[in-house]
């Protein structure tokens, strides 16, 4: 019995301790030289949006938990690495659904989400190619309410205005 309990515990620790691929991608380029990593909290992104004087933007209801962004600010790091390519087998194994696709000669920007039943737990936005960001959104909203992050300020959302109510 006492045998059963501390493998249960060791296991539940080892599984508590790993982190997922995204999470990994932040931590590998995170405080590099040519990266830059921006980590905002629910508590600051929540404030902003509640002191909107738009009664539109005040009707918002997303709860965002965490806003991060991760992209390259030196153009001699921009050739060697592609985010889209680094990140392909973290987001197959997910369990990430493909919102739209926009792929250019020098780009390709997905924007993908997590769900639990109706509501969207993480949403990702990633940018692989010349121009390389990943932009991360954990809470729960909505699929209507992600154009509404997009015109809350964060630039990198940006691409988000195109997404198509449901």
């Amino acid at each position: 019995m006492v045998f059963a309990f501390a493998v249960l515990l060791i296991s539940a620790s080892t599984t508590m301790g790993q982190k997922n691929g995204i999470d990994a991608f932040f931590t590998r380029y995170e405080g590099k030289e040519g990266f830059t990593t921006v980590n905002i909290s629910g508590n600051l992104f929540n404030l902003f949006a509640n002191t909107s004087e738009n009664d539109v933007e005040q009707e918002v209801s997303i709860d965002v938990s965490s806003v991060r962004i991760l992209s390259i600010n030196d153009e001699n790091v921009t050739g060697r690495i592609n985010f889209m390519d680094e990140l392909k087998n973290s987001i197959d194994r997910g369990g990430y659904e493909e919102l739209m696709i926009v792929k250019n000669a020098e780009n390709d920007v997905r924007v993908m989400v997590k769900t639990s039943g109706r509501m969207i737990r993480e949403l990702l936005v990633i940018s692989g190619g010349r121009d390389n960001a990943l932009v991360q959104v954990k809470g729960s909203f909505e699929r209507k309410d992600i154009r509404k992050l997009a015109n809350g300020g964060v630039d990198n959302l940006k691409v988000l205005e195109e997404l198509e109510e449901d």
